[in-house]
């Protein structure tokens, strides 16, 4: 009888495991590279997409200060240094231009928005920035999150300088430099 009750609870519990629990996801690791689109390797970002939005992790070599290109506005004074990450959602990549999805003009060709998914200081040799974006997270600029499935997704790690408390929160969460020369970036397609 143990034995019978034994097998029955290992055959439930094998079935169970593998049915789906909850929003069905879908995860993708990419390299982080920069500054800029041809910048040498620096970390990975992972996205996980599911049917209520899309999670971005990013881990990477924190920036030394004083060691890489500064937006104009973006103090170099040493010290704690302020990145934040950001998201364009291509939602109809087929709707780019024929160059594919890049910049504001395809993010809005295809229907898409721009996100500030996170951003705070850092002070250490590891740069970890991680958030979620949902289809009811206030875009920064542009739509509503669409198309989770079949979205283009560029990932972006934005340098803001030197951490200034008085500008704190905001020097996380307004963009900083306005092309992708100035960020450290993943590609999701």
């Amino acid at each position: 009888m143990r034995r019978t009750m034994l097998i029955g609870a290992v055959a439930l519990l094998t079935l169970l495991g593998a049915l789906p629990v909850g929003a069905a996801t879908d995860r993708t690791v990419e390299d982080v590279v920069g500054q800029g689109p041809g910048g040498s390797i620096v970390g990975a970002a992972e996205l996980t997409r599911s049917a209520n939005g899309l999670h971005v992790d990013v881990t990477m070599t924190a920036p030394a200060p004083g060691s890489y290109s500064y937006p104009d506005g973006a103090l170099n004074g040493g010290g704690p240094e302020v990145y934040s990450l950001w998201a364009f959602v291509f939602p109809n990549p087929g709707l780019c231009g024929t160059d594919g999805c890049a910049g504001l003009g395809d993010v809005k060709a295809s229907g898409g928005g721009v996100f500030n998914v996170a951003g705070h200081p850092v002070n250490g040799e590891t740069l970890v920035l991680s958030g979620h974006i949902t289809r009811n997270t206030e875009p920064f600029a542009l739509n509503h999150l669409t198309n989770v499935a079949g979205a283009e997704v560029h990932v972006a790690v934005a340098p803001h300088g030197t951490l200034d408390a008085a500008q704190m929160p905001a020097q996380a969460t307004i963009p900083s430099g306005d092309s992708p020369e100035w960020w450290w970036i993943a590609l999701f397609k």
